[in-house]
């Protein structure tokens, strides 16, 4: 955390740009509303499975030895105190994580920003400017991998745990026969789509981000033509820079997350859902004549 408060400083002093400090502050604001959604729905998902446990409709998607789970059957609603308390904390490290990786996103956008503003330079004052983006680009990926190195655990952990309680929590929605047992999982199912939107889509985002900074710069054709031998070594420095894949959040060092590993994700969720479907016990349409005949 400690290059991570150095390099932010002068990161936001270089890299100033007005109109996207509205943006960013619009962006983390809605974050901010979704987390207040969410805690609200948390306190009211709760209350709900209070209120049909009193009902006895919580056997519609839990066994009735749920009841037991702490020996003493008046001990159950120790099991929605401790849901209410984690899904808490989930979500304010959720919310953390996200708010996080969105403020880097917008830095990477005012940074591509500079970058197509070279093109409108004057040839002078071009190698001054091209240096001053090296020594900003050096903060921003500074930023970026002390980002990755204290969220790629908790990034990890979260896809790890986040597709098979979506998977599970699908099927179970899809296998209910009554109204109350889906409204019930509705919540589960809520949580599970923001989790995974939270912790895959905004750093694929910033990773994308970042991604496009090689090709803006090779496009800028003020800086390559006219051809002057100093700019273009200096050029080339900042390509070497921008040449950087494996900048971004990573899963704990084993892969980026990027919208292709999204995408190749999703589709394997939605094999595997299909999988577990057919294999949801279907009843014999003889079974209940069989059994009225044999009695």
């Amino acid at each position: 955390m400690g290059v991570f408060s150095r390099s932010w400083p002068e990161l936001q002093r270089e890299n100033h740009f007005l109109g996207f400090a509205r943006q960013r502050t619009k962006s983390i604001s809605s974050n901010t509303r979704r987390f207040s959604i969410l805690y609200w729905g948390t306190f009211a998902t709760t209350f709900l499975y209070f209120v049909s446990d009193q009902l006895g409709y919580t056997t519609e998607i839990l066994h009735e030895s749920y009841r037991y789970t702490y020996k003493y059957e008046p001990l159950r609603y120790i099991r929605l105190l401790v849901i209410f308390y984690n899904i808490t904390v989930w979500n304010i490290a959720l919310h953390t994580y996200i708010c996080f990786s969105n403020i880097m996103y917008w830095e990477a956008k005012k940074f591509n920003k500079k970058l197509r503003v070279l093109k409108t330079t004057q040839t002078s004052h071009l190698l001054e400017k091209v240096e001053n983006m090296i020594r900003l680009h050096t903060q921003l990926g500074r930023c970026t991998r002390e980002l990755d190195r204290i969220f790629q655990v908790f990034a990890f952990l979260m896809v790890c745990t986040i597709i098979p309680s979506t998977l599970f929590t699908l099927a179970l929605v899809l296998t209910r026969s009554s109204l109350f047992g889906l409204v019930l999982c509705i919540p589960s199912v809520c949580y599970c789509a923001y989790g995974y939107y939270g912790v895959t889509l905004t750093p694929a985002t910033l990773h994308e981000e970042l991604s496009k900074s090689k090709a803006i710069l090779c496009m800028t054709e003020s800086i390559w033509v006219p051809f002057e031998s100093k700019l273009n070594r200096v050029a080339h420095t900042l390509l070497i820079h921008l040449d950087q894949a494996d900048l971004g959040i990573s899963l704990w060092g084993f892969a980026l997350v990027t919208k292709p590993m999204i995408l190749t994700t999703v589709s394997v969720m939605m094999t595997c859902l299909a999988f577990f479907l057919e294999l949801k016990p279907k009843e014999c349409p003889g079974f209940h004549a069989n059994s009225t005949a044999m009695r």
